[in-house]
């Protein structure tokens, strides 16, 4: 095998040999064939299983293929999956040489195996290709081509040991039976003498059939014939005739193909180890070691480039790559044209325009773009993906609309001007929503995501981003304050950081006095509890509570916080500003932190922060590209970002509550109001819509809103907000959320949604009101008023779509079947744009997986919609109330302007009875009758149609009821005889446990035991097989197989074991002798087998903790013993079992009932007496007047006055003794072994409930 030096010298040699042309429409590079390949493979793998199985022999390399098909058949499956359509496009192909017409990154992977014997690793990956780029870089593709083509090199290496080992089985098969032949002809031949020619026949059928002997072939028959011994002298007098003809002898035929065979077990092991090693590479890091267009950005100026994570890293060279294809460069002249350009504005106060992505992925993009040659852009894309966008919105429905109209026109009979004029508008709406549907669903296929860059703060969040995590919601009770305040720690723990704090922003209810009596409760304990929780975790400066006095509030005649949520952030934005003039009459924590805020993270009561997902939110609004800029009045953002929405999840507890939120929490993209395609906005306008959930930036936030929007007029405050501080929506970051388990929940919620959208009417024009009712001028953009219209759009549907069925039977022209047919349409666009996407997003993966996981959308999808049309009537009212409402507020009354309850208080409210449900969608009842009694009194043939709507919009109310009930957990029933057979099974595993783990294996688990051949027990174990034993130790003791005593007294001689192994920098190795407790070479640490571990000791801390409390003789002691006497004992008394049998079915079991039994139980068998003999052990150990019990006189108990009460005293003090029994000294030992066995198990130790750092 070469040395580095040497593989780099042929690397070298290889990249100035190598000549390459660009591929293109001409030039089509050759390509692997795999599948032809795999189906060897697979022939391969067949044939010598079934060798294997008739108990041939086969040769060394086989054995590889045998054990380790499994890995070679996911690999195959992997590449499948990489190689997509455009895998090879682009790909440089080698003009000349061995591999002329392959890419030339396929040429670099078969030289390196075919040189290296398939023995490949990361060093000698990093040396090749380092040693090639000296003198011919490689593209970002074929570096990132490179592990998928260095698999396909492999499988192909061992495709053809694969096709050796065939033939080797082909030509051994064969030698057998030509053995058994010539042999049988040799013993007639002596015999009979009459047939001494039949060996020479033999011979000569021999020679025709066989022909020239191959070494495989002739080292097998060789073989065979001298297992014969002397009688097959003559036989291989033969093959050495054979052989000599062939300028060979025996002896050497023999040592070739031994030579080969261990040649080729050599080849085929590499390869499979190779494929493994390959898989586990991080070839992230790889790559970028090895990309010299990522050593040119790391040049970047402004320094940022390199503080970025990963994802941003690559889309930045993502972008280089495309500006080289589109403009004919090399992507490296591309990075050094940014970087220029970035080195021209050094001088810059803007740190963004040091930055040389500004120049690759934001606006100065054009002044890239001409320093490569290209005019620049002279149009904003923005400006011309709005063009495009409304364009497409405005033509599709105009030509539906005008389309749909001309069909009314030729199909009807009546079609007089007014009715027309009618139809027009009926079906606009409908078609207009039709339209968005269809220019979304295009857009998302069509537009990459647009991806915003982040930092990646690997050392933490440093203190100039110092962020306040914020959770304003209502507090109604002491119950609900508890309920937040453990959910805030949850959120601490996922999210760790030095310069990360945690505040319950909280407000009193609404109520008709500025106090009540639950008011000194709340603030009492909200405060008791945040100083507890700082005190816990030994710092004041983690958790935080801000609570707001009630004001009067003269529109909603009611006392309560200043404008609900908004006026709770906007306040808690001015705290952060240093004013004190703000209605935040509580303040709990380090005061002193609030100035040094720079990042506010806004959740809701219900959302989930998952881990880490606090810095990245950081990260990405922290980076210079996402920095916001304000316009010069200072009204709005314009560049940038002052906020981040994140992507919104289900959680799955909420989304598996009841059957209709498993069912609509499942995919987007349905309901015709809630469902918005956000990315839509952010992939074509680099905006997206706040749902309320983010980071934002306060001091921007109370630049721009402080004083922008009225009082008493904002409901649905996120949307707006999000217009005037321009909203991002980072896809690559989720929140997870809560859903409504029933449909009252949902359109309640829906019902406020609805309301609040149509307040933010005035922002539909040019000129609005601020907070000091001065008119001004509306800052926010044509999107932002896009995304207002289109949510008001929304919530009109369900009522256009009712009413446009019910006027279709009376005095709408043309057919009511068109009219049905286009409310049909209008709610199935999902459906068809849902499964005609997954139909043509055709990837590598397996096609009958993608056909299930197809029909598994589409079937949850369909069941939306058909719940759609089902709550359609009720949805009409809805809306048409909340519209109705919102308008009339806006325009006339402006009272109850800040109407809203939250969804807790709903949900404890309504009860999920089903006459709840009558109640609260009576009106949908209503509207089915009116409905089917107009469509019948019409007199049209087709009236038969409303049934079916009334038939499911009457039973609306029974099947929301039945869709919202809570998921019931079925609990499998097991039988007597199930328990019985896995107790069994239990008791076997133990056995592995109990009689291997001993004094002998310094009290560690052996790997494995071998019955076959005889080898015993593996000397070896892991951090993995540590932790089952102590889990196994537990359960035996949880079972009745061992006792209190002996259980403590395992888990502590294991963990005294632990503590003297040679551990890495607290870790542990992956393998240790259990003989001698050294470390097994190749030494290496495993993060899978160290966490197992610690999770297995986190399980075990809790379960000893747990087993101290019990009892110490409990009913799981005499399931054992009776598991002991079914298995083992043949003969038992039926007074043994009526008693096992009674102290079962007792709830309580007596020290002198059980020292009885065990008596009685002794002398039957020996497994049984061991048990017996533990047991007393323990007794007399920790209980040592057990016996007194039993010797206490039967007269005596039976007399009367002091002796019988003396008698009596003393039995209840030691029964007494016994129910209060703490084994806690038993423990003490233990846990302080357990505590040094590493700090962070020392920490979990602290406090049993809680995991922090896990």
């Amino acid at each position: 095998m070469p040395n580095l030096e040497q593989l780099k010298s042929y690397a070298e040699k290889m990249a100035v040999e190598n000549t390459i042309v660009s591929s293109g429409r001409n030039i089509k590079p050759k390509l692997p064939k795999l599948e032809e390949d795999n189906q060897i493979l697979i022939k391969a793998y067949k044939s010598t299983n079934e060798e294997v199985k008739s108990r041939g022999s086969i040769v060394p390399a086989a054995e590889w293929l045998l054990d380790n098909y499994y890995v070679i058949e996911e690999q195959f499956k992997e590449i499948q999956f990489s190689i997509r359509k455009n895998f090879f496009k682009d790909l440089p192909i080698l003009a000349k040489g061995k591999y002329s017409g392959y890419p030339r990154i396929y040429g670099i992977s078969a030289a390196m195996v075919e040189h290296l014997d398939g023995k490949i690793d990361e060093d000698t990956i990093v040396a090749v290709l380092e040693a090639y780029q000296n003198h011919s870089p490689l593209t970002s593709k074929e570096l990132w081509a490179f592990p998928t083509m260095l698999r396909i090199c492999l499988l192909q290496r061992i495709k053809d040991i694969a096709v050796y080992i065939s033939e080797s089985m082909t030509q051994r098969k064969l030698a057998d039976q030509w053995a058994v032949k010539l042999m049988e002809s040799l013993a007639r031949c002596r015999e009979d003498n009459q047939k001494s020619d039949e060996l020479r026949k033999t011979i000569a059928e021999h020679d025709a059939q066989i022909g020239i002997i191959k070494p495989a072939y002739a080292e097998r028959l060789l073989h065979r014939l001298r297992d014969e011994g002397p009688d097959s002298a003559p036989i291989v007098r033969w093959v050495d005739g054979k052989l000599a003809v062939l300028n060979t002898s025996a002896d050497d035929i023999v040592h070739q193909v031994h030579q080969e065979q261990a040649a080729k077990q050599g080849s085929m092991g590499n390869a499979i180890t190779s494929l493994r090693a390959i898989n586990i590479l991080k070839w992230e890091e790889i790559y970028e070691q090895l990309s010299i267009l990522e050593k040119i950005l790391k040049q970047d100026p402004a320094g940022i480039y390199h503080q970025m994570d990963f994802a941003s890293r690559d889309y930045y060279r993502k972008k280089v790559e495309r500006l080289s294809r589109k403009y004919g460069c090399d992507e490296l002249e591309v990075a050094v044209k940014a970087l220029e350009c970035a080195r021209e504005n050094k001088e810059s106060s803007s740190e963004k325009y040091r930055h040389v992505g500004y120049y690759i992925v934001d606006q100065g993009r054009s002044l890239l773009e001409k320093k490569l040659g290209g005019k620049g852009r002279s149009y904003n894309r923005t400006t011309l993906n709005a063009v495009i966008y409304f364009g497409s919105i405005s033509v599709l429905t105009i030509g539906g609309w005008f389309a749909f109209l001309a069909c009314i026109r030729l199909t009807g009979n009546d079609t007089a001007l007014l009715k027309m004029i009618l139809a027009a508008v009926c079906s606009f709406l409908p078609i207009w929503s039709i339209a968005v549907g269809l220019v979304h669903w295009i857009v998302t296929r069509v537009c990459k995501p647009y991806h915003i860059p982040k930092l990646e703060l690997k050392d933490g969040i440093p203190d100039e981003y110092r962020t306040m995590v914020v959770i304003p919601t209502l507090l109604t009770d002491e119950k609900r304050v508890i309920e937040l305040v453990e959910q805030m720690e949850v959120l601490y723990l996922a999210n760790q950081e030095e310069n990360l704090h945690f505040a319950l922003v909280g407000d009193y209810k609404d109520g008709p006095e500025e106090h009540n009596e639950k008011d000194k409760a709340i603030v009492e304990t909200g405060t008791r509890l945040i100083e507890e929780l700082n005190k816990r975790y030994e710092r004041e400066d983690i958790f935080y509570f801000f609570h707001r006095h009630r004001q009067w509030n003269e529109n909603q005649k009611a006392w309560m916080g200043w404008e609900r949520k908004r006026g709770a952030l906007t306040e808690f934005n001015a705290l952060l500003a240093g004013d004190q003039n703000t209605s935040y009459s509580i303040q709990v924590g380090d005061l002193s932190v609030l100035k040094k805020i720079k990042y506010v993270i806004t959740l809701d009561a219900d959302t989930q922060l998952p881990r880490d997902t606090a810095k990245k939110l950081i990260g990405a609004i922290a980076h210079p590209l996402n920095k916001p800029v304000l316009n010069e009045e200072g009204t709005r953002v314009v560049e940038g970002y002052g906020l981040l929405q994140p992507r919104i999840g289900i959680s799955v507890d909420s989304a598996s509550r009841s059957f209709f939120s498993l069912t609509f929490s499942g995919q987007t993209g349905v309901d015709p109001y809630t469902t918005a395609v956000s990315d839509v906005y952010q992939d074509l306008f680099h905006e997206g819509i706040f749902t309320g959930k983010g980071i934002y930036d306060p001091e921007v936030f109370n630049k721009i809103l402080k004083d922008a929007i009225p009082d008493n007029s904002v409901l649905s405050h996120d949307l707006l907000e999000g217009s005037y501080v321009r909203a991002g929506l980072a896809t690559d970051i989720e929140l997870i959320d809560g859903y409504p388990a029933h449909y009252i929940g949902y359109s309640l919620r829906l019902h406020r949604w609805v309301r609040g959208d149509w307040q933010l009417l005035p922002w539909l024009f040019s000129r609005v009101r601020n907070q000091k009712g001065e008119k001004v001028n509306n800052p926010i953009n044509i999107i932002s008023k896009w995304k207002i219209l289109d949510n008001m759009r929304r919530s009109l549907l369900s009522p256009a779509l009712y009413l446009m069925l019910v006027l279709s039977f009376i005095v709408l022209p043309g057919s009511v079947v068109q009219w049905i047919g286009l409310a049909i349409l209008t709610l199935i666009l999902p459906l068809v744009t849902d499964l005609a996407g997954k139909l043509v997003s055709g990837t590598g993966d397996n096609t009958g997986f993608r056909l299930s996981s197809i029909f598994e959308g589409t079937r949850n999808l369909a069941v939306q919609i058909l719940l759609t049309f089902v709550f359609l009537a009720h949805q009409a009212y809805l809306m048409t109330d909340a519209v109705i409402r919102s308008v009339w507020r806006v325009t006339v009354s402006h009272k109850n302007m800040l109407e809203w309850v939250t969804a807790a208080d709903s949900d404890r409210k309504f009860r999920g009875e089903l006459i709840d449900y009558w109640l609260k969608m009576k009106e949908s009842v209503i509207l089915s009758v009116v409905f089917c009694l107009i469509a019948a009194f019409a007199g049209q043939e087709t009236w038969i149609l409303s049934l079916l709507a009334t038939a499911f919009w009457v039973s609306s109310p029974y099947i929301a009821y039945c869709v919202g009930r809570p998921k019931g957990k079925k609990i499998p029933m097991l039988s007597e005889d199930q328990i019985l057979k896995i107790r069994f099974i239990a008791r076997r595993t133990w056995k592995y446990f109990e009689d291997l783990v001993n004094e002998n294996e310094n009290w560690l688990p052996p790997d494995n035991f071998q019955h076959e051949p005889p080898t015993g027990a593996a000397h070896r174990t892991s951090p993995t097989n540590i932790g089952l034993h102590l889990m196994s130790v537990l359960s035996a003791r949880d079972l009745g197989y061992i006792g209190t005593l002996n259980a403590v007294e395992r888990i502590e001689n294991t963990i005294r074991t632990l503590n003297k192994l040679e551990k890495w920098k607290g870790h542990f190795y992956n393998w240790y002798n259990t003989a001698n407790l050294k470390p097994l070479h190749p030494l290496y640490v495993s993060t899978v087998d160290n966490g197992n571990l610690v999770g297995y000791l986190i399980t075990l801390i809790q379960g000893v903790e747990e087993l101290l409390k019990r009892p110490l003789i409990g009913k799981e002691c005499v399931y054992g013993l009776r598991d002991i006497i079914i298995a083992d004992c043949e003969k038992t008394s039926l007074e043994h079992q009526s008693l096992l049998n009674v102290m079962l079915n007792s709830e309580k079991i007596s020290v002198t009932e059980w020292q009885m039994l065990l008596d009685d139980l002794k002398g039957q068998e020996e497994a049984l007496d061991n048990r017996i003999a533990e047991y007393e052990r323990e007794l007399n150990l920790l209980i040592p007047w057990a016996k007194l019990l039993q010797k206490i006189p039967a007269p005596l108990l039976n007399e009367k006055g002091a002796y019988k009460n003396a008698a009596q005293k003393l039995s209840e003090l030691l029964q007494k003794l016994n129910g209060s029994l703490s084994i806690q000294f038993l423990y003490d030992n233990y846990l302080e072994i357990l505590k040094a066995l590493s700090g962070t198990i020392a920490s979990l130790t602290r406090d049993a409930n809680r995991s922090p750092g896990f």
